[in-house]
């Protein structure tokens, strides 16, 4: 095909417009993470003197609850913006929103979320194992935290799978999965914790990426979240056994505290 003088074609797409470029400034900060053994067991990890970038004007659009100049969205308690360490993009989570919170309670905060992101996804894999046992497929579970930063040009579905005291009551196979999950962090503790408040976004392949979850805890001290027994209680009355949980014998499944999904409420501390 060519474009001769007898055949000349008038096609001429418009480019897309080009992204708006966003200004970052430099900060040094110390990194803190924590590694997980194989029975559960948390360690904290610190690096010192990192160098992060973050959006340079995120506060200007955040006031207007506008999504640009690499700020991206705000919740009940937390601002999201852009940052950069080296090549790879992070969305950045900073507590503060409809409040004045200090450096010392804000920290506490993160480090409290950090250390459950960590332990569910120690839930998640335990999960796979177990499903696998028993010969079930379940959406992938990849990743408790939204950053690094989703790619967007990627389709996902935004879902909200239970609350903080509500369990989900999921009739596809993605949901019902998640209502398992939640199930199965309760019994692979032995009572001792429950991941709730589980949201996040689904992919066309079906994997799940989970972020911002909450728990109650025999202890009630993963965070100001935590409701404690009184909080795990109200999940188990709730909870409807699916046929995952089923599939997965966690239904009738006897804890320290006793027998869950028969009537089962954790004793007060």
């Amino acid at each position: 095909i060519s474009a001769t003088a007898e055949y000349t074609s008038a096609f001429r797409p418009c480019k897309p417009p080009a992204a708006p470029s966003i200004e970052f400034d430099k900060y040094e900060f110390d990194e803190t993470t924590f590694t997980i053994d194989a029975t559960g067991n948390l360690d904290e990890v610190v690096s010192r003197n990192k160098e992060i970038e973050i959006a340079k004007n995120w506060r200007q659009f955040a006031a207007e609850d506008k999504v640009e100049g690499g700020y991206l969205s705000k919740g009940a308690t937390k601002y999201a913006f852009m940052g950069r360490i080296g090549s790879r993009m992070y969305a950045i989570f900073q507590c503060g929103v409809g409040s004045q919170v200090d450096e010392a309670s804000n920290r506490a905060d993160l480090i409290a979320e950090l250390k459950l992101l960590v332990l569910g996804q120690y839930f998640a894999d335990s999960f796979t194992t177990h499903a696998k046992t028993y010969g079930i497929f379940i959406g992938t579970v990849k990743s408790f935290l939204a950053a690094p930063l989703l790619d967007t040009s990627v389709l996902y579905t935004e879902r909200k799978f239970s609350g903080s005291f509500t369990a989900g009551q999921s009739l596809d196979v993605v949901g019902a999965a998640l209502d398992a999950f939640a199930h199965h962090t309760l019994v692979d503790t032995d009572g001792d914790m429950l991941l709730t408040d589980l949201q996040g976004v689904v992919g066309l392949d079906q994997s799940v990426v989970l972020f911002d979850p909450q728990a109650h805890s025999r202890t009630k001290d993963t965070g100001f979240w935590d409701q404690g027994p009184e909080g795990i209680g109200a999940w188990e009355k709730a909870h409807k056994c699916n046929k995952m949980c089923k599939q997965l014998k966690l239904k009738g499944k006897e804890v320290s505290w006793g027998p869950l999904c028969h009537g089962f409420t954790p004793p007060h501390e």
